[in-house]
């Protein structure tokens, strides 16, 4: 023992220190499997044989506090080995810290080492609910495995933007549980995008869509580079070699001549000149009401008649340059199919385009593109789509799998059970959504001895929001979770990019009612028990 001892000295002597250095690993925005909140970001992972370094960001509101509890561990996914945090730098263990601006706040996390058969790991903030989880953390792996490598590049004029996001074009954020997330220092932001091509994607700043209103900017991935522009005025946002964006860009440039003709036209009217008097005198009352009564008056101001003749003859025209715009696309698509045009389809197959629109879109799609490349993905979600516009009063009803809350899968036709079933499809973060939820719970209370059924879906990307929201509001019937829109519940329903909606369904599975009020339901059922139908 003595004689290895004295050689290795020896060797340490004379510089030949390398046997004695842990090899590192170093991942930057490191691939990961999911993560249950938006708020926290894995940007870097360093590994070595004595320990386990973590680069993050928290990301929040300026004006709302952050956390990380003195709880968090890490475990490898392979020997489940638990290590505990040794040390944190940049932000205070158990503290609520606001991040103001930019709203980021980057820390470093230090563990031991990992077992060697692993080569992920999880991130766990704690055993308390509602901890941040970060599941399945590659440490030799980027952050996206695909076909192409796509360089993202971008400049951004807001310096209060300090994060861009990443996802496919169709998915909404507030239930994703895997999206790409990118820092934004002094202004600027670069990353490679290991993507599948031709897939198509969204990429927008964090901050705006948190606040409420956000631009998106859209791109295909392909092999080369897309370039941003992020600004707050109309100009060439997405510049890129791709074909299908060059496509997309000419589509977005005729429409961008259009909505600024009409900006021009509104202008000219003035906002003063858009009501009548009377809209005047309700938008006044609106103002200064507050609750029921403010959403009272606003329902009515949606249901009435209170423009100007100026302003009216302003949306006419834009209803007829829209049509011209529908109809000129349409024609470009027709003599030259692309992957755009699918795109394309697919969007203005949405319930919030004019039913007209949606029609001469669907047209084109089965006479022309349903054999365009057929294998490309959006082919099943316009299917899908399709599908979804039959779902009105007095069709048939679809089925489809909900996921039970022991993880196991089971039909709606199952659970409705040849009952009369209300479906409510909606979500913790959908404010209007809860409201219609709980408006229903007394129609339910009324009926449930009759047969009434409630099927109760919530849209999450985590359980703890479900959960927290169904005490909130006291609903007396069991919720079931569609977490990160693993059944496509809401894009079979043709709701993708909503919180909710709801249907009546009669015993024989005929749509009785499409997203009804609480006293509609109460009066239709009303009517059913009175005639023995109930």
């Amino acid at each position: 023992m003595k004689k290895f001892s004295l050689a290795f000295a020896l060797l340490m002597s004379i510089g030949l220190t390398s046997f004695d250095v842990p090899a590192k690993t170093v991942v930057d925005f490191p691939y990961y499997k999911f993560n249950s909140t938006q708020m926290l970001d894995i940007r870097r992972v360093e590994t070595d044989d004595d320990s386990v370094t973590v680069y993050a960001d928290l990301y929040s509101r300026p004006d709302e506090w952050v956390r990380i509890a003195s709880g968090a561990y890490i475990k490898g996914n392979k020997s489940e080995k638990v290590l505990p945090l040794a040390a944190i730098e940049g932000i205070e263990l158990d503290k609520e810290v606001y991040p103001g601006k930019p709203g980021r706040i980057p820390f470093i996390m230090k563990f031991g080492a990992l077992a060697p058969e692993d080569d992920s790991f999880d991130f766990i903030e704690g055993d308390d609910p509602g901890a941040f989880i970060v599941k399945e953390i590659c440490i030799d792996m980027p952050l996206t495995a695909g076909d192409v490598i796509c360089h993202l590049e971008g400049t951004v004029d807001d310096p209060s933007l300090s994060r861009m996001i990443v996802t496919e074009a169709d998915e909404d954020f507030r239930t994703v549980s895997h999206f790409v997330s990118i820092p934004v220092t002094d202004g600027h932001f670069s990353y490679d995008f290991y993507a599948d091509k031709d897939t198509y994607y969204s990429l927008y700043p964090y901050h705006q869509f948190i606040d409420g209103a956000w631009s998106v900017y859209n791109f295909f991935a392909y092999d080369g580079t897309v370039n941003f522009h992020v600004a707050d005025v109309p100009r060439p946002r997405v510049l890129s070699d791709n074909p299908a964006q060059k496509i997309q860009a000419a589509s977005e440039a005729r429409r961008q001549e259009v909505y600024n003709y009409l900006d021009s036209v509104e202008k000219s009217i003035g906002k003063e000149n858009m009501l009548s008097p009377e809209g005047r005198e309700l938008r006044k009352q609106i103002g200064e009401s507050e609750g029921d009564e403010r959403r009272a008056l606003i329902d009515k101001f949606r249901n009435g008649d209170y423009y100007s003749d100026a302003y009216k003859a302003y949306r006419a025209l834009g209803d007829s340059l829209r049509n011209v715009m529908v109809d000129e696309e349409l024609a470009s698509f027709a003599a030259q199919p692309s992957l755009y045009a699918l795109i394309r389809t697919y969007e203005n197959l949405s319930k919030y385009v004019p039913e007209e629109s949606r029609a001469k879109y669907g047209r084109l799609y089965d006479s022309l593109l349903a054999d365009y490349r057929p294998d490309y993905y959006m082919h099943e979600k316009i299917r899908r789509r399709l599908r979804s516009e039959l779902l009105d009063a007095g069709k048939p009803y679809i089925d489809y799998e909900i996921t039970a809350a022991d993880g196991n899968k089971v039909k709606y036709s199952e659970l409705a059970d040849g009952k009369v079933t209300l479906v409510d499809l909606w979500a913790s973060w959908c404010g209007p959504c809860r409201r219609l939820s709980m408006s229903y719970i007394p129609v339910y209370e009324k009926f449930k001895d009759d047969g009434l059924n409630v099927i109760s879906i919530a849209r999450e990307s985590d359980a703890a929001s479900m959960a927290k929201a169904v005490v909130a509001d006291g609903y007396p019937w069991q919720t079931y979770l569609e977490l990160n829109d693993e059944n496509k519940i809401w894009e079979k329903h043709g709701a993708h990019n909503s919180g909710g909606t709801s249907f009546l369904i009669g015993k024989d599975g005929t749509i009785l009612l499409v997203h009804p009020s609480a006293e509609e339901v109460d009066a239709l059922l009303t009517k059913m028990k009175a005639e023995n139908k109930l």
